[in-house]
């Protein structure tokens, strides 16, 4: 049987194992990655829309006094200005960079496991 995804994934073993490892090197560092917000909720929040309900606009996380718990994001301020830390795994951020679905890998990993268990009946 033919599993594109996780073919993909094992052609880029060597430098995902690199990249990983130098991502993991800069947290170690206090290095963080961080992005602007989704554009969409920023042009909601400025058209005064009400996209909050008492919480993030960013992540969903619950306002306390306008900041949220979850993303530490100020909700009165200029969100084009800011920027705030990536709520993505090392293992995510790797797998959009090679294009890889890492939804479509784990049910080509099921499908693999089943195959060996028919395999061994």
């Amino acid at each position: 049987m033919n599993y594109p995804e996780c073919e993909k994934l094992a052609k880029v073993k060597d430098a995902s194992q690199i990249i990983g490892e130098f991502l993991e090197w800069l947290g170690a560092q206090g290095i963080r990655l961080h992005e602007r917000p989704i554009k969409e909720a920023v042009i909601a929040r400025m058209k005064g829309l009400p996209v909050d309900n008492g919480h993030c606009i960013l992540c969903g996380g619950k306002l306390v006094f306008g900041v949220c718990g979850g993303c530490n994001a100020h909700q009165d301020r200029d969100y084009f200005d800011h920027y705030y830390p990536i709520r993505k795994t090392i293992e995510q951020i790797i797998a959009q960079y090679f294009e890889i679905d890492l939804n479509k890998v784990e049910e080509e990993r099921r499908l693999i496991l089943e195959e060996i268990r028919k395999e061994r009946r």
